[in-house]
């Protein structure tokens, strides 16, 4: 649960499988986990040891404001994208291992 407008995805989040957030205070940006730790598994996951292996969680909007995803160092947005989930929106997240220390996040849903 993240209770403010601007906050990092964690893979210690991302772990327990959803994200809730709620940002009332004006639009949010929520950067992901760097690729290092995602590759890692930290927090419990196990980690990502070839290419291509995924991990997926996840995130919930209940805020009344629209919040944008930036990518973490070594962590690429699909397709160049901007990741934004409306208010009270949500979607899956997809984090891909791409290479040793690269991760594509891709968003399903919103």
């Amino acid at each position: 649960d993240i209770n403010s407008q601007n906050r990092t995805a964690t893979i210690e989040r991302n772990h327990k499988g959803i994200i809730l957030h709620t940002s009332v205070t004006g639009a949010g940006l929520i950067t992901s986990d760097t690729a290092a730790n995602i590759i890692a598994g930290h927090g419990g996951l196990a980690p990502l040891t070839a290419d291509n292996q995924c991990i997926t969680c996840y995130y919930i909007n209940d805020g009344n404001q629209n919040v944008t995803f930036a990518a973490g160092s070594g962590v690429t947005l699909a397709n160049g994208a901007t990741i934004t989930v409306p208010q009270y929106g949500g979607c899956r997240l997809v984090f891909q291992r791409t290479g040793a220390a690269a991760v594509k996040m891709y968003m399903i849903g919103e």
